[in-house]
C-alpha cells in the first residue's frame, strides 16, 4: 500500500478514480493556502507518472466525480 500527500485536486481526483482512497487523516488544512491531501492505495506511483506524461486512462464519468468530491472536501468547512 502506497501513500502521497499531494495538493493538485485533479491528481488527487485520478488516484482516487483508480481505486485510491483519502486516508483517515485525510486532509491537511495546517496551511490554508497549500492544502494537502492523502491518498492511499496500489500503484499510485504508476498513476502519478502517467500523469506526468500524459498517459493516464480510464473512466471519465468517475473522474469528474472525484474532482466534484475533492472540491467538495476543499471547501467544506
Amino acid at each position: 500500500m502506497q501513500r502521497k500527500e499531494e495538493s493538485n485536486i485533479y491528481l488527487v481526483a485520478a488516484y482516487l478514480s483508480a481505486g485510491g482512497r483519502l486516508s483517515p487523516t485525510g486532509i491537511d488544512r495546517s496551511n490554508p493556502k497549500h492544502i494537502k491531501f492523502t491518498v492511499e492505495g496500489e500503484e499510485l506511483d504508476k498513476i502519478e507518472t502517467g500523469w506526468f506524461n500524459g498517459s493516464v486512462t480510464g473512466n471519465l464519468v468517475d473522474y469528474h466525480e472525484q474532482i466534484r468530491k475533492v472540491k467538495g472536501l476543499l471547501y467544506a468547512r
